[in-house]
C-alpha cells in the first residue's frame, strides 16, 4: 500500500512541480523589476508551493503596456523567441494591453494578461501596493488555470 501511495505522490509532484523563469521589467513608477518578480513568485507560490522560480530582471524601457509595437522586437519578444526555441510556455503580464497586442501572440507570447482589475486612475494603478497586489492576484489566477489543466 505505501508503495502505491509513494508512486502516486511522485506522479503528483511530476505534474505540479514547475521550474519557472520570470524575466520582467520594472513596473514604471511602482515596482522595481526585482519587486515585480517577487510579486509574480508570490502569486505562483499561492498555487504551487514547490515551484522553482528564478527571477531575471529585464530592462525593456517600455511604458508598462503590451501593444503592437512590443511585437516589433522589444525585449519581451526576444525572451519569448528564446523560450520558444526550447518549447516553453510564454506568458506576459502587463499594466495594460491594447487591441494591437494580439500581434504578440504571433511573435511568441502564448497568452498575455493585464494586471489592472478595475477602472482606476493611472495614479491609483501605479501605487506600489496596488500594483503589487494586482500582479500577485493575476498571476495566482493564471497559475490556477495551469494547475487545473495539468
Amino acid at each position: 500500500m505505501s508503495e502505491k501511495i509513494s508512486v502516486w505522490l511522485w506522479k503528483i509532484g511530476e505534474v505540479f512541480m514547475m521550474k519557472i523563469v520570470v524575466a520582467i521589467d520594472s513596473l514604471k513608477g511602482s515596482l522595481t523589476s526585482i519587486q515585480a518578480g517577487e510579486a509574480i513568485e508570490k502569486g505562483i507560490k499561492k498555487v504551487d508551493l514547490e515551484a522553482e522560480v528564478v527571477i531575471k530582471p529585464l530592462a525593456d524601457g517600455g511604458e508598462g503596456c503590451l501593444d503592437a509595437q512590443t511585437a516589433m522586437g522589444k525585449a519581451p519578444i526576444g525572451v519569448a523567441k528564446l523560450a520558444k526555441k526550447y518549447g516553453k510556455l510564454v506568458l506576459g503580464f502587463s499594466g495594460a494591453v491594447t487591441k494591437g497586442a494580439t500581434a504578440c501572440n504571433e511573435a511568441g507570447i502564448d497568452a498575455y494578461f493585464p494586471i489592472v482589475r478595475s477602472a482606476v486612475s493611472l495614479e491609483d494603478a501605479m501605487k506600489k501596493k496596488n500594483a503589487q497586489e494586482n500582479l500577485i492576484d493575476t498571476v495566482e489566477q493564471v497559475f490556477c488555470v495551469i494547475k487545473a489543466l495539468k
